[in-house]
C-alpha cells in the first residue's frame, strides 16, 4: 500500500477545514494546504518542497483555475478532483486533465475508497502471457489495407483468441471506423497522449467494442494531430 500525503488546492476555508479533517479520519497524515490556485508550473515544486505524494484539488471554487492546476499537477503526482454534486461534464474535464480520481463529497469513506483504487492501479501487474501482434501495411492508397484488418482482428477472435484489439492507425484515412460503423469521441492519440496514466478503467473509456473485439480509431479529422513518439509505440505493442 503507498504512503500517501496530501497536498490540499483549495480557496475556500470552509471546504478546506472539511478535507483536513476528512483526511485525518481517513487515517492519513496532516496535509499541506494552499488557499489559492498556484501559478502555472509551479504546482510540483510546491508539492516536492513539502514531500507531498498526492493532490487534492477543489474545482468548485473556480473551475478553470482548478483544470489548469489539474494539468499542471497530473504530470508529477497523482490528482484528486473535488467536485461537489457528481457534475459529470466536470468530472470528464478533470479526467482529460489529467485526475486519477474524484470526490463528491469531502468525506472519509469516499477518501479511502478514492486511495483504495489509487493503490489498486499502481500495483504491479501479474505475469501476463504474450500476445501476437500482427501488422498490415498499405502498399498504396485504396489497396484494402484496413479491409484486411478487420478481417484479421474478426478471425483471431472468432477462432478463440480470449482478446482482439484492432487499432487504426492511419491518422488519414482512418477507415476502420467507417467499415465497423463504429463512432467514438476518442482516438488513438488519446491512447497515446494518456499512456503514462493508463489503467483498466481509462482503457475500456477509449476502445468501442465490436463483435467481441475491442477497436481503437484512428481521429475522424484528418488534420487532427497524432504524433507516435517511439517509446509509446513500443510499450503498444
Amino acid at each position: 500500500m503507498s504512503v500517501w500525503k496530501p497536498l490540499i488546492v483549495c480557496p475556500s476555508p470552509e471546504t478546506a477545514r472539511r478535507l483536513r479533517s476528512a483526511i485525518r479520519e481517513a487515517g492519513l497524515p496532516d496535509p499541506a494546504a494552499l488557499d489559492e490556485y498556484p501559478p502555472p508550473g509551479t504546482i510540483a515544486a510546491l508539492a516536492s518542497r513539502g514531500g507531498c505524494t498526492l493532490c487534492v484539488i477543489d474545482v468548485a471554487a473556480n473551475p478553470e483555475q482548478a483544470f489548469a492546476a489539474i494539468g499542471d499537477a497530473s504530470s508529477a503526482l497523482p490528482v484528486v478532483a473535488l467536485i461537489p454534486q457528481n457534475d459529470g461534464d466536470a468530472i470528464l474535464r478533470a479526467l482529460r486533465r489529467g485526475a486519477r480520481e474524484f470526490l463528491a463529497e469531502a468525506s472519509p469513506e469516499q477518501i479511502r475508497a478514492a486511495l483504495d483504487r489509487l493503490d489498486r492501479t499502481a500495483a504491479p501487474p501479474p505475469s501476463q502471457t504474450k500476445g501476437r501482434l500482427i501488422c498490415v501495411v498499405s502498399g498504396k492508397p485504396g489497396c484494402g489495407a484496413s479491409t484486411l484488418a478487420v478481417h484479421l482482428a474478426a478471425a483471431a477472435h472468432s477462432s478463440g483468441d480470449p482478446k482482439a484489439l484492432l487499432v487504426d492507425l492511419d491518422p488519414l484515412t482512418a477507415s476502420i471506423g467507417f467499415l465497423l460503423k463504429l463512432k467514438s469521441e476518442y482516438h488513438v492519440g488519446d491512447v497515446i497522449r494518456d499512456w503514462k496514466r493508463m489503467d483498466d478503467d481509462l482503457w475500456s473509456r477509449l476502445v468501442a467494442p465490436s463483435s467481441g473485439m475491442d477497436v481503437l480509431l484512428g481521429p475522424e479529422n484528418p488534420a487532427a494531430p497524432c504524433p507516435i513518439p517511439g517509446e509509446v509505440a513500443a510499450a503498444l505493442a
